[in-house]
């Protein structure tokens, strides 16, 4: 094996009820957050209710966007965005797997932006160096998108 330097600064929690950890990370930088998802998986399933139930006691209020598809549309993202410059939010909570989690970074980094269109910022090839904090609930494990910070599967 080559040598090589790994750093990565997400903080990962795995294990039972992990999700009570939730509240603690996100009152660091915010009482208001984006709940981003896409369908009705999450209320079907009932961790959405799980999610409102360790957030709302901790004094944070939550915000949906619940139309999050496969391949977020631009406009998707940009409605996010509008959400979070409308209602002061500081985090983003993406639940779901790569789809969702994309749209969120996208989402974080369009809110604080310069633009109201984050298809702006693709296009403009320049990393991004500011962003909303992001906070993952991985539903669908594969992508590897709670690990990185590419949004790759956006849609024009």
């Amino acid at each position: 094996m080559n040598d090589f330097t790994f750093q990565n600064t997400t903080k990962i929690y795995f294990g039972r009820n992990q999700i009570n950890h939730l509240p603690e990370e996100i009152r660091k930088v915010s009482k208001n957050v984006l709940l981003v998802y896409g369908g009705n998986f999450l209320k079907k399933t009932g961790l959405y209710d799980k999610v409102i139930n360790v957030l709302h006691p901790a004094g944070i209020t939550t915000f949906d966007l619940d139309s999050v598809e496969p391949n977020p549309h631009h406009t998707t993202v940009n409605a996010g965005a509008k959400i979070c410059r409308d209602n002061e939010i500081g985090a983003v909570l993406a639940i779901g797997g790569g789809s969702v989690i994309d749209a969120a970074k996208a989402i974080a980094a369009t809110a604080v932006s310069d633009t109201e269109d984050v298809w702006d910022l693709v296009e403009a090839h320049q990393p991004i160096i500011k962003a909303l904090p992001i906070f993952v609930i991985v539903t669908a494990a594969a992508t590897g998108s709670e690990m990185d910070a590419s949004a790759c599967h956006l849609k024009r």
